[in-house]
Parts: structure tokens; C-alpha cells; sequence
């Protein structure tokens, strides 16, 4: 390697931890403490709004068609939503007790959030060739978003055994994730093929 691309790696090294936005690395609080409860509650809310909504999508399946593989996927996306939800339940009571009753997001959050999965829902409900493509690209969001939440709240919950299921949980949507992409892949080369 010459001494030029040497240098500007190192330098990339170097900058790149700068450039990266803070997370969480520790639980909520002082010295573990929660330095608000409503935190976590607040986070296994929004968590818990996600996975319901994942638990569905495969029902879309029943209306609109796709490849077999894409199909598994989606299945399998629903199934480990469904799985999450339960996991989360049975843990709910253990200290300190979780009540997920609320997201605490501001209203005009929670309508734009709306407005975007009432936005997504229409327009996988009319596309017709492009719906493979659609639902692909509406997961891979899901199943990033899913992995980084179950990530922060595996960082901040000081409840050892429901970090460690937020871990598995964040494991298991970054598994999706990655099969959504490399499905989306061959769906684009496919389309790109037939044009």
C-alpha cells in the first residue's frame, strides 16, 4: 500500500468517529439509576408501535402477490414481530416495571407518523409491478429502524434480561434487515433485466 492511501485511511479512521452521531452506551440515569422511568417506557412504546405494525404486514400478502422468497421474508418479518411483542409482555413487570403505555412523542410527531404509514400503505396498495420492489424498500426501513431501537433500549434498560432480548431482538431484525437488501438486490436486477 502506498504511503498516499495510507495516509488518507488513516485519516478516515481518524474522522470517522467524529463524524458519528452520540448513543446511548449505558443505562438511563445516574450510576444506572433511571434518571426518568417515563424514558424507557417511552421507548418500549414506540418499539412496541413498530412491532404491531410488522406483526401485520404480512397480511398485505393476502391482496397483492410477490415472489415466494420475498413472501418468506415478509412472513418471517411479521413472525419475529409478533415473537418481540410476546417477549416484551412476559418481561413488562420485571423491575423496574416497564408500562409502555405511552410514546411521549410530541403530537405533531405522532401526525407525521401517521401521515407517512397511511402515505405507505396506499401506495403498496395500488402498485402493481412495483409492489415487490415497495414493500421491499418499506421493510428494509422497518428493520433498520427496529434493530437501532432494540439496540438503544438494550443499552439504557438496567434489567439485565431484558437488555440481553433486546439484543437477540436487535440481532434478529438486523438479520432481516440484511435479507431484505440482498432479496431488493436481485428484485432490482430482475426489473432491470426485463425493461
Amino acid at each position: 500500500m502506498n504511503r498516499s492511501v495510507l495516509a488518507c485511511v488513516t485519516c478516515m479512521l481518524m474522522v470517522l468517529p467524529v463524524g458519528c452521531a452520540p448513543v446511548l452506551k449505558a443505562p438511563i440515569g445516574n450510576e444506572g439509576e433511571p434518571k426518568a422511568a417515563d424514558q424507557l417506557d417511552h421507548g418500549y412504546a414506540i418499539l412496541i408501535g413498530l412491532l404491531s405494525d410488522e406483526a401485520k404486514v404480512s397480511e398485505i400478502l393476502a391482496i397483492k402477490s410477490c415472489s415466494p422468497e420475498t413472501a418468506d421474508i415478509i412472513k418471517a418479518i411479521s413472525k419475529a414481530a409478533q415473537d418481540g411483542m410476546e417477549r416484551i409482555e412476559s418481561l413488562a413487570s420485571a423491575k423496574p416495571a416497564i408500562s409502555p403505555e405511552s410514546t411521549g412523542l410530541p403530537l405533531l410527531e405522532t401526525d407525521t407518523r401517521n401521515r407517512i404509514a397511511n402515505q405507505q400503505t396506499v401506495l403498496l396498495l395500488m402498485a402493481m409491478g412495483s409492489f415487490e420492489v415497495r414493500v421491499l424498500l418499506t421493510q428494509d426501513k422497518a428493520c433498520g429502524y427496529a434493530s437501532a431501537l432494540c439496540e438503544s433500549l438494550a443499552s439504557s434498560d438496567p434489567n439485565q434480561e431484558r437488555s440481553r432480548e433486546m439484543k437477540d431482538l436487535a440481532a434478529t431484525f438486523a438479520d432481516l434487515g440484511n435479507r431484505v437488501y440482498q432479496r431488493f438486490s436481485v428484485v432490482k436486477s430482475q426489473t432491470k433485466d426485463a425493461s
